[in-house]
């Protein structure tokens, strides 16, 4: 059975492209050194068609007259709150902008105002070097350390230096936990339950945190912040894996990079990344579950935990819920021996 990997790798050399959905300006050039927060690409966002109807907005007779009242030709831009047509008069009636934009069609007293869109930028998400181009596209950027994925992230890239806070991978971080001392850094932490320690962790202006969970109440906080955020294992109370927290404690004090970006439809999940002096080797996105392998298990009640996969049990297996899946053996850091439905885990690797 083949499988997606979730990496948690002390080396590995990682590639990671970074395209635009349409075309735009790529800005920087194969060979360039680039930063994790460095915005690599970006393009222009075409934004909402509004067509105002001049001869109703004035109350006029008939659109021929619509069309004399319109003070802008095609191609022209406007601001929010310009006047676009007006009858005279001592009071005159006034059409006005809505919203900054352009003037892209004028027909029979109407007007087509495409309003302003925002601008769609990238960012590089590792420190690394520019190895590939492709011209108003995007761009390959390579770079060696250390990578952890999560499996929720509120879509934000910071750096900082590395801090662990609690002496377990459960310990939950409260506002009390907090100090100055952190401004600036990604804090790793087990678990938060209360909106407080989100808003007062912006206060503080930390860096970033690396938590094994959170309560899903969270998540529009989560994402309101000005900070990233990635789980690693999910939303509950989940402890943090000991494979994942053996490795950001050998990496503690070291400056990393957090994206709290995903695509699950490119199987592109949040991960950390720690640069590193090293050549590491490249990573394998997919991997075959065989004896031996590294998982972890995803759903209550072993959620979190890493385990070694024993043997996959031939056919479907009934489990007391009365569903027969297909299933295996793993043997957990306890050295139990439990069998859990085989989507329920992950190879980390």
């Amino acid at each position: 059975m083949i499988t997606p990997v979730t990496h948690l790798l002390p080396l590995v050399h990682l590639r990671r492209d970074r395209m635009l959905p349409i075309r735009g300006r790529v800005l920087f050039n194969v060979g360039d050194e680039v930063k994790a927060t460095d915005i690599v690409a970006e393009a222009d966002q075409h934004g909402a068609h509004l067509i105002l109807d001049v001869r109703r907005a004035l109350n006029l007779r008939n659109a021929e007259e619509a069309q004399k009242r319109i003070r802008y030709k095609v191609g022209e831009k406007v601001e929010k709150g310009d006047i676009l047509a007006q009858t005279s008069g001592i009071i005159p009636r006034v059409l006005r902008a809505q919203a900054d934009g352009r003037v892209i069609g004028i027909h029979r007293g109407q007007i087509i105002l495409e309003a302003a869109g925002g601008k769609l930028q990238i960012r590089a998400g590792i420190s690394g070097r520019v190895t590939e181009m492709l011209p108003e596209r995007g761009l390959v950027i390579e770079g060696d350390g250390a990578l952890l994925q999560g499996v929720w992230g509120n879509g934000k890239i910071a750096s900082g230096v590395l801090l662990i806070r609690g002496q377990s991978a459960s310990d939950e971080l409260t506002r009390a936990n907090l100090d100055a001392n952190m401004r600036g850094a990604v804090v790793l932490a087990g678990h938060v339950a209360t909106r407080e320690t989100l808003i007062a962790a912006q206060e503080f202006q930390i860096g970033g945190l690396i938590l094994a969970s959170m309560t899903a109440s969270l998540i529009q906080t989560a994402i309101e912040v000005n900070y990233p955020i990635i789980l690693m294992e999910g939303f509950g109370r989940i402890p943090l894996n000991q494979a994942a927290f053996n490795l950001l404690s050998t990496n503690e004090k070291r400056d990393v990079i957090l994206n709290g970006f995903g695509d699950a439809n490119r199987n592109e999940k949040p991960e950390l990344f720690i640069p590193l002096p090293a050549q590491g080797n490249p990573s394998q996105d997919y991997a075959e579950l065989t004896q031996g392998k590294t998982v972890r298990v995803t759903v209550p009640p072993y959620a979190g935990q890493s385990a070694v996969l024993v043997t996959i049990r031939p056919g479907l297996t009934l489990f007391a819920n009365g569903q027969r899946v297909n299933a295996a053996d793993i043997q957990l850091d306890t050295t139990q021996i439990v069998t859990v439905p085989l989507v329920n885990l992950d190879v980390l690797e």
